[in-house]
């Protein structure tokens, strides 16, 4: 158990309160009412030893505030609001959250997919037009035996893959040269080598990367050109891997039939962005993760691993693991 002289700073509006609850277990928890970097700097440098973050940009200035600083939480699974490399030479632990929504997230890709079957947002706007007519002017789709396109194959990508399979006997390429033909075959799916390979074959295409400077703009006017026409294409991983200028020229051509997007390549996005003025796109803000139940488990996990390391422990969920040999005093249980 840890004494009260450990102080978590956690930033309104916080995580949630199951998260909050098993913090101040065991810790001294103090509040700033904004993440800006004044408010943040002038906090961290009172003694603080773990800050908790959701959207706030940690900077390397205000890793320097932090003089007692241990832990850097952060509340999901991107940990690119921090400086990792100022973190690590610090000798600051940087947990995140790792596998806590992968089935909500899936779930949306889900809805995502069936919604572009029925072509829904169209029968929405038809029906309350007044439109009876829709039914015989437009065409639906089941997904049941089409071919779904998983690019990657981390715990979002391996859950969605395996209802899209056993839930609607859809056929499921998958593109990760992280895992070997065998490791995704044993699971009845069939993999890629390359990008191209399984586009050009794939009914829907979605999209399970991490951003990086691999893979920013990974889906652009070149790859677009590989996809099979009138494919369907759902993006729930982040903005910046999509081209969305070459996106919106593809979807507004037809080569693109339809898309569900939850992540852009700014946030909070513009309302006058481009694809918004398409009628062949699904749009929801960033909260494919977002449901009740993950962001309770996200806030446990995070707070379980701010806690570890307070304890001297190793965490589950390690960002920095080259931070032993900067501070090797850091995990001292060990």
């Amino acid at each position: 158990m840890l004494t009260k002289k450990n102080k978590v700073l956690l930033i309104n509006p916080t995580i949630y309160p199951e998260g909050v609850h098993r913090l101040e277990e065991e810790a001294e928890l103090v509040y700033a009412p904004d993440g800006k970097p004044e408010t943040l700097k002038k906090i961290l440098s009172q003694g603080v030893n773990a800050v908790v973050v959701r959207l706030e940009e940690i900077s390397e200035g205000i890793i320097k505030s932090g003089k007692d600083l241990k832990v850097i939480g952060v509340n999901g699974a991107g940990f690119s609001c921090v400086d990792i490399d100022a973190a690590t030479k610090a000798g600051i632990c940087v947990v995140n959250v790792v596998g806590a929504n992968s089935y909500t997230v899936a779930e949306h890709i889900v809805m995502f997919t069936l919604a572009m079957a029925r072509n829904i947002k169209r029968a929405d706007w038809a029906v309350r037009s007044g439109d009876w007519s829709f039914r015989d002017t437009h065409t639906v789709h089941d997904i049941h035996g089409y071919t779904f396109f998983s690019v990657g194959f981390g715990n979002i990508g391996k859950e969605v893959c395996r209802i899209m399979k056993y839930a609607f006997n859809m056929q499921v390429y998958v593109y990760d040269p992280f895992f070997s033909k065998e490791e995704i075959e044993k699971y009845g799916y069939i993999k890629v080598d390359d990008f191209s390979s399984g586009a050009s074959r794939a009914d829907y295409i979605s999209l399970h990367l991490p951003y990086n400077q691999h893979t920013y703009h990974f889906i652009n006017k070149e790859s677009i050109q590989k996809i099979k026409k009138s494919s369907k294409i759902i993006n729930c991983a982040r903005g910046p891997i999509v081209d969305y200028d070459s996106l919106c020229d593809a979807l507004e051509s037809g080569h693109l039939e339809m898309a569900g997007i939850d992540v852009y390549p700014e946030e909070p996005v513009s309302p006058t962005h481009r694809i918004f003025t398409l009628d062949n796109v699904i749009a929801s803000p960033h909260c494919a993760g977002d449901t009740v139940e993950s962001r309770t488990r996200i806030a446990i996990s995070v707070a379980e691993d701010i806690l570890s390391v307070l304890r001297g422990e190793r965490p589950r969920c390690f960002v920095n693991p080259k931070v032993e040999v900067i501070n090797p005093k850091l995990f001292n249980n060990i």
